[in-house]
């Protein structure tokens, strides 16, 4: 799965919530019914379905729907060749560390991403 969008509700007051779903061409209510139920962390397909969540009171349990849970559960571990390392070398650009930053807040940015940012910003 690709470009999925994740929203860290608990960080946005309802005029926050509504831009970013403005933004994101996302349902504004569903997004509110959420955060009122307690849903912290949500994460969500591209074409708006809900994949996973997080709740205040266990904001370290992800929750996935039973649809998106069997894909997840399918997914093979990476495991090291030959017992050595992977090297996977990342490539950043800046449209997509923006939207993250949009989606999830700066402080969801890895430190390669951060790292990535102060290089652009030295240009």
């Amino acid at each position: 799965m690709e470009n999925i969008i994740c929203i860290e509700l608990t960080k946005y007051n309802n005029q926050k919530l509504l831009e970013v779903s403005d933004i994101l061409k996302l349902n504004y209510e569903a997004l509110l019914k959420c955060k009122k139920i307690g849903d912290d962390k949500i994460w969500i397909s591209p074409d708006g379905k809900l994949i996973a969540y997080t709740t205040k009171k266990n904001k370290s349990e992800i929750i996935f729907t039973d649809e998106h849970k069997n894909i997840f559960l399918k997914i093979k571990p990476l495991e090291k060749e030959n017992k050595k390392e992977l090297n996977i070398e990342l490539e950043y650009d800046i449209d997509s560390i923006l939207e993250k930053i949009t989606s999830c807040g700066f402080n969801s940015l890895t430190k390669g991403e951060k790292e990535f940012l102060d290089k652009e910003s030295k240009k």
